[in-house]
């Protein structure tokens, strides 16, 4: 249509277009709100500060309480000024918020370029939105072109470390990482990277020493104590990984990821068949569609000796390879729920309607 037809004229730098697409569906919805947004961005990207104000105002009007446009509107004291004020950066990062980094990346841009060109703390945020669409040389460029001017700025460091994390430069992010956490021992993020660079390369005292200073700075980090858990695993401390994997669950008690890792360290190294039940069974709760979790829960039961529901969950499965027409597996698992319960009436069913399907008549007559 043609407000998607505007957005891709937009995304690839072609505005003239857009506005002549955008002045056509205004003609039919004169109020659209994305439209005119999408308007004050184009004109704004084409250098004409009165008319992307005209239409911020417009869209302020219609609707006040959005973050986008009343966030917007802090720019118009910058476009009527030749001096920088923080109406820019407010502008910018109010487009990171509303997750249109493009253009946010454009805005760090002009401001260095028209403004302050040593600016250390305007090159990190727009190191930092370099970095998250993966730009890591140029990001690193304005990182050290901001060191230069601050070369003890702590998140100057930190961001350089994050750059050469993410280029797999382990040595020169765990020096920089370093290097900030002496300036500044309570930076939790940089704390975090820094464990998980020492996780990777299978340091895991020092990876549990980082994740344990940065659950002190922020208790609620369920990501911290995620990677924690797993270290703690890692050390053959069992006790401490699944306290702390509970803790995670108390802040997000439906990540799956999170159930099946404690159940397989309570089926795998605890033998605790009980409490890994408990977590098989919420993992298929939210996820009834994934095989294994069936076959880890069958194993649980046969352990606990419940054979009558190791039976049950074998007619769960089975169902599920029928749905997608699996007749083979489905075959395998009314078997087997028949072989832990012979009095499964619902499985000696299954399992003729199956061989039925197979075109093994013979079979599903036995039934």
């Amino acid at each position: 249509n043609l407000q998607t037809s505007a957005k891709l004229e937009n995304q690839n730098g072609n505005f003239i277009r857009t506005l002549q697409i955008c002045e056509e569906l205004l003609q039919q919805k004169p109020k659209d709100l994305n439209v005119i947004i999408l308007m004050a961005e184009s004109f704004f990207k084409c250098g004409n500060y009165e008319k992307s104000i005209s239409f911020l105002k417009k869209a302020n009007n219609l609707n006040p309480n959005s973050f986008t446009t009343k966030t917007l509107l802090n720019i118009e004291a910058t476009l009527k000024s030749p001096r920088f004020n923080d109406s820019w950066v407010y502008y910018a990062e109010a487009l990171v918020k509303s997750n249109d980094i493009k253009m946010a990346e454009s805005v760090y841009a002009h401001i260095l370029r028209v403004y302050d060109q040593d600016a250390y703390t305007i090159r990190n945020k727009y190191g930092k939105i370099l970095l998250q669409q993966n730009k890591i040389k140029n990001a690193k460029q304005q990182f050290k072109i901001a060191q230069k001017s601050a070369p003890e700025f702590q998140e100057t460091l930190s961001n350089l470390g994050d750059a050469y994390f993410m280029a797999d430069k382990y040595d020169k992010a765990l020096f920089n990482y370093h290097k900030a956490l002496e300036i500044n021992p309570n930076l939790k993020i940089t704390l975090f990277n820094l464990g998980k660079i020492y996780f990777q390369t299978t340091e895991y005292q020092k990876a549990v020493e980082a994740f344990e200073k940065a659950i002190e700075l922020d208790p609620e980090n369920a990501s911290v104590l995620r990677y924690l858990a797993v270290a703690y695993c890692n050390q053959d401390n069992m006790l401490k990984s699944v306290e702390t994997y509970k803790k995670s669950l108390k802040l997000l008690p439906d990540d799956l990821d999170i159930n099946f890792e404690l159940a397989m360290i309570y089926v795998h190294n605890l033998k605790n068949f009980q409490e890994a039940e408990n977590c098989f069974i919420k993992c298929i709760e939210l996820n009834p569609k994934r095989e294994d979790l069936y076959k880890n829960l069958i194993v649980v039961y046969r352990q606990l000796n419940k054979l009558i529901d190791a039976s049950d969950i074998c007619m769960k499965l089975g169902d599920l390879y029928l749905e997608k027409s699996d007749l083979e597996n489905a075959r395998n698992a009314f078997t087997t729920a028949l072989y832990l319960y012979p009095e499964n009436a619902n499985g000696h069913y299954k399992l003729s309607l199956t061989m039925t399907k197979l075109n093994r008549h013979d079979l599903a007559m036995i039934r």
